[in-house]
């Protein structure tokens, strides 16, 4: 025996070409069933909507599938299935059902098909090529169903980041207030400074005057100087909160860094 001609008669797009006048006959009938089990019937299959209108789409794919002559034109059978989209919804054992059903009438159409042989081999390959496009249907909806989980995961990702973000300037903006609310208080309080050093000067002018005025001008003198301590501390205060601002801007700004990374 040949043994390359043995295994090109055993790989099981050969063995569902043995089919192909089931299909070429009864391929619209297998998909109008297929359809009514997994949509049930109903509408018109002019309408778009209505799934009826993929039998002839269905009834094609199958032909196509039983006619294969190579792996290649067998496998560019699988490469998308046109009831993906339709039957997303549509739970595993319904979908196994229906091809299940769908699989047993094979038998009774091959009883009646001219150019077939209604043995076990032949409806066993029959039954082959449904169940291989009902694995094709189940792998196509699956990949939809993760490219709709993907959309959703990214498009709340998106929310999530443009919320934050939002948060993020609006801090920055806050914090950027507050720190030009202590620089105002401190150019304030240098003003208030310049004041008392003028107020200074003058007093220690008429002290060099007016010898009689000396103590009074002390006296002042001590007071402007407790008022300067009071002032330095005030302005320590301030300069100390202006830090403090300053670090928590910085550490906001680098939050918005990491999440934008």
């Amino acid at each position: 025996m040949n043994h390359a001609s043995a295994t090109s008669e055993n790989t099981i797009y050969a063995r569902i070409g043995e089919t192909k006048d089931l299909f070429e006959q009864h391929a619209t009938q297998l998909a109008e069933g297929l359809i009514g089990q997994l949509f049930g019937t109903g509408q018109s299959s002019a309408d778009p909507g209505d799934p009826r209108s993929f039998v002839d789409g269905l009834a094609n794919r199958f032909r196509a599938m039983a006619n294969a002559t190579s792996a290649s034109a067998f496998n560019q059978c699988f490469d998308e299935h046109l009831l993906a989209n339709a039957a997303t919804d549509i739970s595993p054992d319904r979908l196994v059902q229906a091809y299940h059903t769908t699989a047993a009438s094979c038998a009774s159409l091959a009883s009646g098909t001219k150019r077939t042989r209604n043995t076990p081999a032949f409806i066993d390959a029959a039954q082959c090529l449904l169940m291989a496009d009902m694995a094709s249907l189940m792998s196509a909806i699956q990949a939809k169903k993760m490219q709709r989980r993907s959309a959703s995961e990214i498009q709340s990702m998106s929310e999530i980041i443009e919320r934050e973000t939002d948060n993020i300037i609006s801090e920055v903006g806050f914090q950027a207030g507050r720190t030009n609310d202590v620089a105002q208080a401190m150019e304030n309080d240098a003003n208030d400074l310049s004041n008392l050093v003028e107020r200074i000067t003058s007093t220690t002018a008429i002290a060099s005057n007016n010898v009689s005025t000396v103590a009074s001008a002390t006296e002042e003198l001590q007071a402007s100087s407790h008022e300067i301590a009071d002032r330095i501390h005030k302005t320590n205060d301030i300069a100390g909160q202006a830090v403090t601002r300053a670090r928590e801007t910085s550490q906001t700004m680098n939050s918005l860094s990491d999440t934008a990374s």
